[in-house]
């Protein structure tokens, strides 16, 4: 089809027959284990399982955390890395990103999202507003010497920005 806007999705009058209007929703009781917190559009989900999508935020929010002490700039890279990875997978779709930290006392813990652009070619078998959500428990690496975060500027995510450098 091909014509409909996300934010239109459900009220559509001429295309309600073939949008799905009832959300994926999933309740999960919280361990104290659990360290992140992902929720994403179908955009990563269509190109990634729950496991790897885990492995990836945990291997790069770790790695940030290490480097930076900075819960702040690791769900950040957590966030982007999986964006970024579901393009390079072949994400035809918009992919959303949102990591959070669960560690933080009464769940005030440090989020970030991130957004990202594949070809925008119709997917007829996925619903409109499609979504889910993973936990990622692992305990807390152990934190560096705490260090000043680098600050760098925001750029578009495109198939050609992620590298290897991103590893």
């Amino acid at each position: 089809m091909g014509e409909l806007a996300v934010s239109r999705a459900i009220g559509d009058h001429c295309l309600r027959p073939f949008v799905i209007a009832e959300p994926e929703i999933t309740s999960v009781l919280r361990r104290p284990e659990d360290t992140l917190l992902i929720m994403a559009s179908d955009g990563l989900w269509d190109v990634f399982t729950n496991e790897e999508a885990r492995t990836l935020a945990l291997e790069k929010f770790n790695g940030e955390l290490t480097r930076t002490s900075s819960s702040k700039m690791a769900v950040k890279k957590a966030a982007s890395s999986l964006a970024k990875a579901a393009l390079a997978k072949g994400s035809r779709d918009n992919v959303t990103v949102v990591v959070v930290d669960l560690r933080q006392p009464g769940g005030a813990g440090h989020h970030a999202t991130a957004h990202a652009s594949g070809a925008t070619t119709p997917n007829p078998g996925a619903a409109a507003g499609s979504g889910a959500i993973a936990t990622a428990a692992a305990p807390p690496a152990a934190a560096a010497a705490p260090a000043q975060p680098k600050q760098q500027p925001a750029s578009p995510v495109t198939p050609e920005a992620v590298s290897d450098a991103d590893d």
